[in-house]
């Protein structure tokens, strides 16, 4: 039996945008030199999304403990952020499809540190939950927009490589977080606890001036053509609705109506609250409860995020590898997670802390 030769995806697009570049060489050029350039701008962006992001998280414990604060209070405060974020990220999904992708996303990022920055110097409970319920509603516009500013530079063959590497800001900006919050308290002193909002809220509102002038609006709006005037029908969308069909019946059809999304979407907010309920709640259990110093508590917070990186191209690969698997993998890395969970809950070892934070991360 004739082995049929395998073509790379990149060959392929390179094929399909061949005509292009042949009569439009320069603008070729300048069109892959913007490519880069937008994808280093939503990685480094989304970076900084998590930058101020968990500022609060992270020094909850310190805050309450200082303000005579009562755990459900705490509690509440970190939800507030949770319950808009959910909403935020669906409901300006919508948004960023209809409106500049460029400015919605510096714009996102810049208010983001504004609040932040806003909310360390906060000592209010009422006004506290109402910047976490702001702070959530903004940083929910971050990652829709930041996936299609890829998304519509990028063909349809290489788009999936680009999201799957671009996925790994995320846990890039949550391990940086807490290793920075570490680093100016031992500097600054535990006292100066506005630091952890301020300093990196400054930092990520200069990029976002920057990301004002380089992020990516999609191509055809920068003067290249669309991705099929490029790459002609790798550059093609594979949708199968009529260009007339509504916003709200595509809505219908592919996501409110369809069992296998409605299925992801459920397990996936499951996951969710157990990361939450995690995260949320390390400085509280780890700090107070287990004894950990912040360093400690702090530097597990950064191991789980740390190790998801790897951990996300490992499963990327299996489910590559064992294309019909899939839920039998993710069946034994559910169940060794709640394992893990248990020992987390009674371990008072620092060593073996950080193995269990790093495993849990990279599953």
């Amino acid at each position: 039996m004739t082995k049929r030769p395998t073509v790379d995806a990149a060959s392929l697009e390179r094929e399909g945008a061949e005509p292009f570049r042949q009569k439009n060489p320069e603008t070729f050029a300048r069109y892959l030199a913007r490519q880069k350039i937008v994808f280093l701008v939503a990685y480094v962006g989304y970076v900084c999304a998590y930058l101020v992001r968990n500022n609060f998280k992270l020094t909850s414990e310190k805050i309450r403990l200082a303000h005579g604060w009562s755990l459900t209070e705490v509690g509440v405060i970190l939800t507030a952020f949770t319950i808009t974020y959910g909403f935020g990220k669906f409901f300006m999904g919508m948004v960023v499809d209809r409106t500049s992708l460029r400015r919605t996303f510096s714009l996102a990022l810049g208010a983001s540190a504004i609040v932040c920055i806003t909310i360390g110097y906060l000592e209010s409970l009422p006004l506290l939950f109402g910047a976490m319920l702001l702070l959530g509603m903004i940083q929910g516009a971050l990652a829709p927009a930041s996936m299609t500013m890829i998304a519509n530079w990028y063909p349809n063959k290489t788009r999936g490589s680009a999201i799957a590497i671009w996925n790994t800001s995320q846990n890039l900006g949550g391990a940086a977080l807490p290793l920075i919050i570490t680093g100016l308290l031992a500097w600054a002193g535990p006292a100066n606890l506005a630091m952890a909002f301020w300093v990196p809220g400054v930092v990520v509102l200069a990029l976002s001036a920057l990301f004002y002038r380089t992020a990516g609006d999609r191509p055809e709006v920068e003067g290249f053509g669309t991705l099929r005037d490029i790459y002609g029908a790798a550059g093609s969308p594979q949708v199968h609705h009529e260009s007339t069909s509504s916003y709200w019946a595509i809505m219908k059809a592919d996501v409110f109506t369809n069992p296998i999304v409605l299925t992801v979407a459920a397990v996936n907010a499951l996951l969710y609250l157990l990361r939450f309920g995690i995260l949320n709640w390390m400085p509280a259990f780890l700090g107070t409860e287990m004894g950990f110093s912040q360093p400690q508590y702090s530097t597990a917070f950064s191991a789980l995020e740390w190790i998801a990186i790897p951990g996300s191209f490992f499963f990327a690969w299996l489910s590559v590898k064992y294309p019909n698997k899939q839920s039998i993998v993710g069946f034994w890395g559910l169940v060794l997670l709640a394992g893990l969970i248990l020992f987390y809950m009674g371990n008072r070892n620092y060593p073996l802390l950080l193995l269990c934070t790093g495993l849990m991360g990279a599953l």
